[in-house]
């Protein structure tokens, strides 16, 4: 699709509209959810009003057409951005903005074929119109065509193709595959046709060799599939024999032997490519693979079935578990995991990313969720329905439900190492319940009204009614938006009101607008806690029973 359609963005030199359209789809988007309609239907209206106003404001004043573009791209995404904000959709705004093609549903690839094939059909039907208003619009318009409508008709054919691509490379990087087929085709070919087939192949290539080279180095495959294609429009830039940079005539090649060597050049660096890339060893020693959400759930695991099991976490440290996209890296451990354990209570399915990584790892029926048997707390700001808290681990008592969870799993799929599981399983609770009681005594030592807990984000609700704690927080939890003025104001307040003594930010949060809120107060921020992430290894946190450890003596001596 991207070949077809950027052949004729590149000739109608609008591949800053593109720009402008794939920008301008995001309040289309935000709004769908909000509606529970597909993005389809939001995104086109948005992309089309965009074309309109566009046109609109260059024909109607002394405006420029790339400065309208700059204005319709920059207002519409800002629009996008504050409607994504404002609905509570769960639309998470790296998803839209990067995409990744690792967690698309085959409900999304039927959707990008029939959008294809509605591509396809238009530009076949009306090839001759689309070739003349492309490169003569003055003869076109003498002839009778009408370049306003076919002009409209490529803006709808192209937002649609965004919306297409979305899931897969995102707002961001959609015009690069939009642009960068065509552009390479364009320097090798002479007629409108062949440029397009080339430029179809082409995209197919890079997205083939995107997906094998992300692999390999674990990298983000969206943008990996973009630098790909920008490699080889590097070497058709260098060496394309009509419009490279080389002149064929100085090197006395022969006409057979200059475009086979040509030619060479993209079949070897195709070959490198596939030659360099190897799937990830599968020796396993005959250990159980376990596959965790994040590095706490992982610890766990560890500890349980220690040198029994091989665990992977799926989230790095310190990396934030609401909003994670997948890695290839991840997509290998899936496929191989034996089984998987997550938290639940609306922590990984709050972006749809771990869904889609189990359904296409195809370990839906071998995945768990540890917190079965924990009473969750709800989210007090989501209006629209009782959303789980999902910060259940940081309460210890639950943490030990966790880990009575996984010990019944991990016996389930490997009776034979019963007793050994249980023994760890033992040990290991009895170090978490001695951990909590000298918590309790230890925190119970400040003075009740002192007892106020302000965070960044709202994640120790739990933790604070283990304690005996008041929690407080600038945002309940973790969004693409932190930290409204509303949300300011009201922490601010707070703080004053009840005269707080600390205050305390998350090793897995940015701590500007803590440092805001200190700032404002007067007040001193005492230390950074363990929420979502263990420490690095080596560091003190680096598993569940240091970081708890560490929250709760980092919590007595800023508020003692």
């Amino acid at each position: 699709m991207s070949g077809v359609l950027g052949s004729f963005i590149v000739l109608r030199q609008l591949s800053l509209m593109g720009d402008a359209l794939s920008h301008a789809v995001l309040p289309g988007v935000a709004i769908s959810y909000l509606l529970g309609i597909n993005v389809l239907f939001g995104a086109t209206v948005f992309g089309i009003l965009a074309s309109i106003l566009i046109e609109y404001i260059t024909k109607k004043s002394k405006i420029k057409a790339d400065t309208a573009i700059g204005i319709t791209l920059s207002t519409f995404f800002a629009l996008g951005i504050i409607l994504i904000s404002q609905v509570r959709s769960g639309v998470d705004l790296n998803h839209v903005l990067f995409g990744n093609i690792l967690a698309v549903t085959p409900e999304e690839i039927f959707q990008s074929f029939i959008l294809m094939i509605v591509v396809i059909v238009v530009v076949v039907a009306l090839y001759k119109e689309l070739m003349i208003t492309s490169f003569d619009p003055v003869f076109s318009q003498a002839a009778g065509l009408n370049n306003s409508f076919f002009h409209y008709l490529l803006m709808f054919l192209l937002t649609i193709f965004t919306v297409s691509s979305l899931s897969q490379v995102g707002i961001v990087l959609v015009v690069a595959m939009l642009v960068i087929p065509a552009a390479t085709s364009y320097l090798w070919n002479k007629h409108l046709s062949s440029m397009i087939v080339t430029s179809s192949i082409l995209g197919v290539v890079f997205g083939l060799l995107g997906v094998v080279v992300s692999f390999k180095y674990n990298l983000p495959t969206s943008a990996t599939i973009v630098l790909i294609g920008a490699a080889f429009f590097i070497v058709s830039f260098i060496f394309s024999p009509k419009n490279g940079i080389i002149d064929y005539s100085k090197l006395k090649l022969g006409s057979k032997n200059k475009y086979f060597a040509i030619a060479l050049i993209p079949i070897l660096l195709v070959f490198g490519f596939f030659l360099s890339s190897r799937l990830m060893s599968d020796k396993n020693h005959g250990k159980l693979q376990v596959l965790a959400s994040y590095s706490i759930i992982a610890d766990m695991a560890s500890e349980v079935g220690g040198d029994k099991v091989e665990v992977h976490s799926i989230v790095p440290i310190g990396v934030d578990p609401h909003s994670y996209e997948p890695t290839p890296e991840d997509s290998k451990y899936a496929e191989k995991a034996d089984l998987v354990f997550y938290n639940g209570l609306n922590l990984e399915t709050g972006k749809g990313w771990f869904e889609k990584l189990l359904s296409n790892g195809r370990k839906t029926e071998h995945a768990y969720v540890v917190s079965t048997g924990v009473t969750p707390f709800y989210l007090t700001e989501d209006n629209s329905e009782k959303t789980e808290d999902p910060h259940a681990w940081l309460n210890i008592q639950n943490g030990i439900i966790y880990v009575e969870n996984i010990k019944e799993k991990l016996i389930k799929y490997d009776p034979e190492n019963k007793g050994y599981y249980e023994s760890n399983a033992k040990d290991y609770i009895a170090k978490l319940t001695a951990l909590d009681e000298e918590g309790y005594d230890k925190l119970q030592t400040i003075p009740k009204e002192n007892r106020v807990l302000v965070t960044s984000e709202g994640a120790f609700k739990y933790f604070a009614k283990r304690y005996d704690m008041d929690a407080e927080y600038i945002w309940e939890i973790n969004t693409d938006n932190q930290g409204t003025p509303e949300q300011m104001v009201r922490i601010d307040n707070i703080i004053k009101e009840r005269n707080v003594k600390a205050l305390f930010v998350e090793s897995s949060v940015a701590p500007k607008t803590m440092e805001a809120v200190a700032r404002n107060t007067g007040k001193k921020i005492a230390a950074n806690l363990f929420t979502d992430s263990l420490a690095k290894e080596g560091q003190e946190g680096d598993n569940y029973l240091s970081m708890m450890k560490w929250n709760i003596d980092k919590i007595h001596d800023g508020l003692k």
